[in-house]
């Protein structure tokens, strides 16, 4: 193209800036269409993690119609891909003129922020989620959304009918987008113009009660935008700007279109950097170092719970629901470490992942100013804390605390996460009796590695199977055999190989049977414990459903105890010592008959 202004069929303006091919530009410069409201960066960045890696490989499309990833990125005419796993930039490509500060017409994305500002609204209770639409907002006490409750307009269960049906020339949609401004030509004569004027429109519902089904719904998002707003005295721009821009780390300009009448299009009007889009808490600051009687985002400190080089946990109690709860946080000293805070997050990440009753469970903070995450607290000890005071464990509630120990770890493997550190320590049963393990900070999701990547090793070496002293990558097998020292321990307070002292190097020999110390531990207990901790993998159990089926057979189908190896094998030194000294005794016998 050449000379200024442009031919006819190349300019774009809002009646045809979404259509192709103009939209790959207008959907990159929605400002220069629409009147927006901006959102600034302010602060420091917070740069996202990267493991990056090529995925020009990867196959997609169906099985008729394979195609690889930059195959599918150009048939799709896509913009911009960045590819994120579980906190770390993967992939990121911007094609079509985009570049990575480019603000990029979000569309729906925009509900999500609007959804958190009124969860963060409810949860503050500046906004009551049971309040009618009509008692906030007397301008649709007209409307079909009157009587709807703030939570049922949140939800998409409001019951309004509306169709949003975009193949449909008829639908609903085309004359609401009509009369904001995206679209004046589908504009219905007599109908309002702007957003909040077309609220107060419709006026039917669906034949569902409210409440009992969720159906998409763009203007629900508009009403839910227009109670926030008035909840919290200010425009939603405003609010994102103080509440997220100025927190997270943004690196680029923003904004959110407003409709002719100078209304915020809350339900598909932001547009952001891809960047920024998946910003995450990981931009957080730190907690400084709290004590007893400190207050954190509307929790109280009631005890510090473990204080280590690198993290903090306190017991916290929530002041508005009395919940006693466990924040787990990084030392202030770790503050600006983005490797500390991806681990921290990603420590939360496998967390919620793991649904059971043998671990504490994440909880969503109410708010949150600062980088931590929230387990349930469970009145109780450590299994290491309960023999230090002298507590003896009989066989049978050790087969117990087994059986249970094997069920979170089980649970554990079918994510494809290997702990990496079961200990009595990291073990701990609760006052209602139930048996939880704790602490994944050193857990490994096998699935997030590469094949290369170094892992470094982890554990307490007296838990640890010989093959990691040997380096041996991480495996499912090894929470198995510190499963078997943990319960060997806690019957006989010893470690069947003694203990293993940090940077030891050590040597195994054959494990000491638990009866030498506990005469009275039946025999298919001790073959069970036995047979985990064998120094020889192929003699261990193989899963941890198989340990557990050991455990809850018991006598009745009782395993037999691994082999002992040849001395050969366990001490070929001894061995030749033992030879040796025979072949020396054998010729001062002859020499002495010699000389008689």
């Amino acid at each position: 193209m050449q000379g200024f202004p442009p031919p006819p069929e190349y300019r774009i303006h809002i009646g045809n800036w979404q259509r192709w091919p103009q939209k790959i530009w207008s959907f990159q410069n929605t400002r220069e269409l629409f009147p927006t409201r901006p959102l600034t960066p302010r602060g420091p960045v917070w740069p996202l993690p990267e493991a990056r890696r090529s995925l020009d490989a990867v196959q997609v499309g169906t099985a008729e119609a394979p195609m690889t990833w930059p195959q599918m990125l150009a048939a799709t005419h896509t913009d911009a891909v960045l590819v994120l796993h579980q906190g770390r930039i993967v992939e990121e490509r911007y094609l079509n003129g985009m570049k990575p500060a480019t603000p990029h017409l979000m569309f729906s994305a925009t509900k999500s922020m609007v959804g958190l500002m009124g969860a963060v609204l409810v949860a503050e209770g500046r906004l009551d989620a049971n309040a009618r639409v009509a008692s906030l907002l007397p301008e649709l006490a007209d409307s079909a959304w009157a009587d709807a409750t703030v939570r049922q307009v949140l939800d998409m269960t409001d019951g309004v009918r509306f169709t949003e049906v975009y193949t449909d020339p008829t639908s609903d949609i085309f004359a609401y987008v009509g009369a904001m401004g995206w679209a004046p030509e589908l504009a219905k004569p007599g109908n309002p113009s702007g957003i909040l004027g077309m609220l107060g429109t419709l006026k039917v519902r669906h034949d569902e009660p409210r409440g009992t089904a969720f159906r998409y719904r763009s203007p629900a998002t508009d009403v839910a935008g227009w109670l926030a707003s008035r909840a919290a005295q200010q425009s939603i721009t405003q609010w994102l700007q103080e509440r997220l821009w100025n927190r997270l780390g943004m690196e680029h300009e923003g904004n959110v279109m407003l409709d002719p009448l100078g209304t915020e299009v809350t339900f598909a009007g932001m547009s952001t950097s891809l960047r920024d889009s998946l910003e995450t808490v990981a931009s957080l600051p730190l907690p400084h170092r709290l004590k007893i009687g400190h207050e954190i985002d509307g929790m109280i400190v009631e005890e510090v719970l473990h204080d280590a080089r690198e993290t903090l946990l306190y017991r916290v109690r929530s002041l508005r629901s009395g919940q006693q709860l466990v924040l787990k946080t990084l030392q202030p000293v770790m503050e600006g470490d983005a490797g500390a805070a991806a681990a921290l997050l990603m420590e939360e990440w496998r967390a919620r992942r793991v649904v059971s009753p043998f671990f504490p469970q994440v909880v969503p903070a109410e708010e949150q100013s600062c980088l931590y995450y929230l387990m349930t607290w469970h009145p109780g000890a450590t299994l290491q804390a309960r023999l230090d005071a002298d507590q003896h464990f009989p066989a049978g509630e050790v087969v117990r605390h087994g059986i249970a120990l094997l069920k979170g770890i089980a649970a554990l493997h079918r994510l494809d996460i290997v702990h990496r550190d079961i200990k009595t320590d990291n073990v701990h049963l609760g006052q209602d009796g139930v048996l939880r393990i704790l602490d994944l900070g050193v857990a490994l999701s096998l699935g997030e590695r590469k094949a290369d990547e170094p892992v470094g090793q982890a554990g307490t070496p007296s838990y640890m199977a010989p093959e990691l002293f040997e380096g041996a990558l991480p495996d499912p097998a090894f929470d198995l055999y510190a499963a078997g020292v943990t319960l060997y321990y806690l019957l006989t307070r010893k470690y069947p190989y003694g203990e293993i002292e940090p940077f030891q190097t050590p040597k195994f020999g054959e494990p000491a049977r638990p009866a030498r110390w506990r005469p009275e531990i039946p025999g298919w207990l001790e073959n069970i414990l036995l047979k985990a901790v064998a120094r020889e993998a192929k003699d261990r159990f193989e899963t941890a459903e198989e340990f557990l089926l050991a455990l809850e057979r018991g006598a009745s189908r009782p395993v037999a105890a691994p082999g002992r190896r040849p001395l050969v094998q366990r001490n070929p030194l001894m061995l030749w010592k033992i030879v040796a000294a025979a072949s020396l005794a054998v010729n001062l016998i002859l020499l002495l008959k010699l000389l008689g």
